[in-house]
């Protein structure tokens, strides 16, 4: 995608993004370099200044003019607002997860089928250029790796206590989507037979294993205390690749013999994965007419994302909010 030639492609229109925190102002941004008319609703602090007009939910919701919507709020209000903007006749773009419960899920594809609007989920790497680095790694030394073995993630994410509470979910449910949908797309596998290795009671941190549907195990440490870290060890027969955050970039490692034979940092920046998100995303609400099949086939893969990490819920007997 040649961005530099693109950003004023789209007609502007109005855009609402809903929630106003980190991530919401990244993305509120990036909607405004794409020639878009950026409204914020701010639902934690009213009295913030703002680089974009302010609004509140009533306005969206009763607003036709204003016809898609981004929802970067806390996870467990995801499928209700969705279920609103819809029923408002609106498009959306939602962070992961998109709900946290399979029947609910169904209950949104249902309402979007309906409607003909497109929901989609916010994936951030599966448009990163660390992914496209790390298949194109995996496809070289395929014939010396050998088999996958193993694959070992561990993603930390620093939060304070307010945040942490807003949430009000295990920390799976927002650290190891990524890992899912990560998985299925570069091996095409999915992850079952969950376990915990070790919870502490407010499941903020938490070691667990399961399986690829071939048998390749996967471990991972996922944590909400710890400094920031990323990372993937994935074991193969003969070797290792590698991927680490680092502050020069995503860093790709590949390991034969024990001897590094390759290794590259990718910045993923101009354009960033998040533009690729929003320039994707526009690109579909701008279609004319609404593609049935698509958007079936893509809500399907969602919500087995949905069901996945409820399987984690119930291998430790918890229940996602």
């Amino acid at each position: 995608m040649q961005f530099s030639n693109q950003l004023d492609s789209f007609q502007s229109q109005k855009i609402a993004v809903i929630g106003y925190g980190y991530w919401g102002q990244k993305l509120a941004k990036v909607l405004a370099s794409f020639n878009q008319e950026v409204l914020v609703v701010d639902l934690v602090n009213q009295t913030r200044n703002f680089n974009f007009q302010q609004v509140s939910m009533a306005e969206v919701l009763r607003q036709p003019q204003i016809k898609a919507v981004v929802i970067a709020t806390p996870e467990i209000t995801h499928a209700k607002l969705i279920k609103q903007f819809l029923s408002a006749g609106k498009s959306i773009l939602v962070e992961k997860p998109a709900a946290t419960d399979k029947k609910v899920w169904a209950e949104i594809t249902e309402l979007a089928s309906q409607k003909q609007l497109p929901v989609m989920v916010d994936y951030t790497f599966l448009y990163s250029q660390a992914t496209v680095g790390w298949k194109q790694l995996e496809l070289k030394y395929a014939s010396k790796l050998g088999e996958l073995k193993k694959l070992t993630s561990i993603r930390k994410s620093q939060l304070d206590q307010l945040k942490i509470t807003s949430k009000n979910l295990p920390v799976w449910w927002d650290l190891a989507i990524h890992d899912i949908y990560l998985i299925r797309d570069i091996w095409h596998q999915s992850l079952s037979q969950w376990q915990a290795q070790s919870l502490n009671n407010t499941v903020i941190k938490a070691d667990l294993s399961a399986k690829f549907m071939n048998g390749v195990a996967f471990e991972a440490n996922y944590d909400w205390l710890e400094a920031p870290e990323r990372a993937w060890r994935a074991e193969y027969e003969a070797g290792q690749l590698i991927w680490q955050k680092t502050l020069a970039g995503e860093k790709l490692q590949a390991i034969i013999g024990g001897d590094l034979v390759a290794e590259v940092t990718i910045e993923d920046t101009n354009p960033t994965p998040l533009d690729k998100v929003i320039f994707n995303w526009l690109t579909l609400i701008n279609q004319p007419g609404f593609n049935q099949k698509y958007w079936r086939d893509y809500w399907k893969i969602i919500g087995a994302d949905i069901k996945t990490i409820q399987d984690i819920d119930a291998a430790n007997k918890l229940v996602a909010g």
